[in-house]
């Protein structure tokens, strides 16, 4: 029992909390480098993330390392796969419009959906499913942005997206308490919280990334 209440929250609200540490921690980092080297710095970043995100693919598809390691790498590696993305649309100042990224985001999920089971690993279910909250939170965030200073001008629609999110991360915290029964589904609802919480937190922010 007490090693089943260990891995609740070690497995979830641990990694959760420390994705998000992350997440703000590259966020520092990336203005930091920009400030003082400017572009050329923040194409060097860039590379050295690649690096590191794909090493932890590396290790996330090994199966000779434990399934619940290669989780754990397999998050990481997705994070900082979506932190490069993100650092290279910083790079080339140019913005893809809000429905070109809700048709591709549309097309990678179903797409993931559909070769799911058949023919990703643990790790590499991992990595896809935290890339691909990382891309869902940007594009739900702009949609808020867009609704705020839009049609709903008159309504604090981020404040309510905060509040939305922040009754979703509760309830992920309570089926990760009272239903999960494996570490692997402890680690999913680990994405999902850091998902819930990045949003809430950039939405008290403004809508700041």
């Amino acid at each position: 029992m007490l090693q089943d209440w260990r891995s609740k929250l070690l497995d979830t609200l641990a990694i959760g909390g420390g994705l998000v540490v992350i997440n703000f921690a590259l966020l520092m980092l990336v203005s930091f480098v920009e400030r003082v080297y400017s572009r050329t710095g923040l194409f060097v970043f860039a590379f050295i993330l690649i690096v590191f995100s794909i090493f932890c693919l590396e290790r996330a598809t090994t199966l000779r390392f434990p399934e619940t390691w290669r989780a754990r790498t397999g998050i990481l590696g997705g994070l900082l796969s979506w932190a490069i993305v993100e650092l290279a649309r910083l790079i080339g100042q140019q913005n893809v419009s809000f429905l070109t990224e809700v048709v591709v985001l549309t097309l990678a999920i179903l797409v993931t959906i559909t070769i799911w089971k058949r023919s990703f690993s643990t790790g590499l279910q991992f990595f896809i499913i935290s890339f691909l909250f990382g891309w869902m939170g940007r594009i739900i965030l702009g949609g808020f942005l867009q609704l705020q200073n839009g049609l709903l001008m008159a309504y604090d629609v981020l404040w309510w997206a905060a509040m939305v999110f922040g009754i979703l991360s509760l309830g992920v915290i309570g089926w990760v308490m009272f239903r999960s029964r494996t570490r692997i589904q402890r680690m999913m609802m680990a994405v999902m919280l850091w998902f819930c919480l990045m949003i809430v937190l950039y939405s008290l922010r403004g809508g700041a990334i």
